[in-house]
C-alpha cells in the first residue's frame, strides 16, 4: 500500500507539473516520469512475487522490472510499441504459467494431506486468479489490436 501511495503521489506531481507548464519536455518531467514508472514497476513486481509465494506455499522468484519498458515507452508508436507490448505479454505469460504450475503443485499436496479447509481456500484463490488472467489476456489482445490499428 505504501508503494501504491508513493506511486500515486509521484503521478500527481508529474501531472501537476504537466498542467502548470503545458509541456512534457525537459529534464525534470522526464526524470519524474521515469521515477514514477520505476516505482510502479517495482510495486507490480512485489505484487507478483506475493502471488507467486502464495501459489507455491513458500518460494522465491526472480523479480522483473521488464514491464517498466512498456510503461516508459508508452508514447512510442508503430513497430516499437508492438514489440514492447508483445515483450510485456510474453513476460506476463511466463509469470502466469509459473504461478499456475506452482499453485497446481500446492493443490496436489493439499489433496494428499487431506486438509480440506486449506484446499478450499486455495481453490477459491485459483478460481480468482483464473478470472484475472482471462481479463488480462483480453486487455493484452486489445493493446495489440490498438497497436496494429
Amino acid at each position: 500500500m505504501v508503494l501504491g501511495l508513493r506511486e500515486m503521489v509521484f503521478w500527481y506531481l508529474d501531472y501537476a507539473n504537466f498542467n502548470s507548464t503545458g509541456m512534457r519536455l525537459g529534464d525534470m518531467p522526464l526524470a519524474l516520469t521515469t521515477w514514477v514508472v520505476v516505482v510502479g514497476a517495482f510495486r507490480k513486481t512485489v505484487s507478483q512475487i506475493l502471488i507467486l509465494c502464495v501459489s507455491m506455499g513458500f518460494g522465491v522468484v526472480k523479480s522483473t522490472l521488464a514491464s517498466g519498458m512498456l510503461d516508459i515507452a508508452e508514447n512510442v508508436s508503430g513497430r516499437a510499441k508492438l514489440f514492447l507490448v508483445l515483450t510485456d505479454a510474453f513476460l506476463d505469460a511466463f509469470l502466469i504459467l509459473w504461478i499456475f504450475t506452482s499453485l497446481s503443485k500446492t493443490l496436489e499436496q493439499l489433496q494428499m494431506k487431506r486438509t480440506s479447509v486449506k484446499l478450499d481456500i486455495y481453490r477459491k484463490f485459483s478460481n480468482a486468479l483464473t478470472v484475472l488472467v482471462v481479463a488480462s489476456v483480453a486487455w493484452i489482445v486489445y493493446e495489440v489490436h490498438s497497436c496494429l490499428a
